[in-house]
């Protein structure tokens, strides 16, 4: 069963509430035009949301969000001179709530892990805001759930709702495959990667979500190249965004990037 898109009947005078995050997301249909979207029961902080009368489905799909990623793996990766390591990291997805039916669906929002933070990576003046992500990692994608816990990245069917299963679940998470070759006469530590933008793509299979695989060449003790290659799990498929296009887009440019960078006051990043 692929996961992705996750639709949901949103019928007349009817009501969905998903566990996303850890909290409960309710979307209730008031009457053909209008919906009430919010977390909690607190009629409060729900927002009502104008539709078409024909729009009946809620359609839910995965993303990185729009900022470039400063990822930090968790376990540090050295790599002696003329030799390559190779690891798996797992990254935390952002989900996006859409609302439509088969001739199309608008975007109601974008709902960020509660993990994240923002960085700021290069110099105070003319750095790039990234999203930061301390990010687990392994050699496999068993090795990295078993050590490091995975509940709080889940949407599913609230209790109220209907009997969950484990089927039911959507990890929102995607594991990326990096491949680091160190050029240099030296060992070197790899602490940061920096990933542009749409530099990596969704692809399903089965319960899990992989991007294609990402490779770092280490150039010298500071600078860093990346090439962004296909996604090495065989029998994968690139997953679409909420209009149906599908995203395995990746930048066919080389992006070089400082992987030892620190900014003039010596912090990682600026807030």
């Amino acid at each position: 069963m692929e996961l992705w898109p996750w639709d949901i009947e949103l019928e007349r005078d009817t009501s969905v509430t998903l566990d996303v995050f850890g909290k409960p997301l309710r979307v209730e249909r008031i009457n053909p035009t209008t919906l009430r979207y919010g977390f909690g029961d607190d009629p409060q902080g729900a927002k009502l949301v104008g539709v078409s009368e024909t729009a009946h489905k809620l359609r839910f799909v995965p993303t990185f969000g729009p900022l470039p990623l400063l990822i930090f793996p968790q376990t540090q990766l050295l790599c002696p001179s003329a030799s390559s390591v190779r690891c798996v990291l797992r990254l935390p997805l952002h989900l996006q709530v859409g609302v439509g039916d088969k001739a199309g669906f608008k975007k109601l929002d974008e709902l960020a892990p509660p993990s994240l933070s923002r960085a700021l990576y290069g110099p105070v003046d003319s750095g790039m805001l990234c999203t930061s992500i301390h990010a687990p990692n392994a050699s496999s994608i068993e090795e990295i759930n078993r050590t490091a816990p995975i509940e709080q990245h889940q949407a599913r069917p609230h209790a109220d709702e209907a009997e969950v299963s484990p089927e039911d679940t959507r990890e929102l998470v995607a594991y990326t495959y990096l491949r680091v070759r160190n050029k240099t006469e030296e060992p070197l530590q790899v602490t940061k990667v920096m990933v542009p933008a749409g530099g990596i793509s969704l692809y399903g299979s089965g319960r899990y979500v992989h991007t294609n695989e990402v490779s770092m060449r280490l150039m010298s003790a500071q600078e860093a190249e990346l090439d962004f290659l296909k996604c090495p799990v065989p029998n994968t498929v690139p997953l679409a965004d909420l209009g149906g296009a599908r995203t395995d887009i990746a930048p066919k440019k080389r992006h070089f990037f400082s992987h030892d960078y620190r900014s003039k006051t010596g912090l990682e990043f600026g807030f």
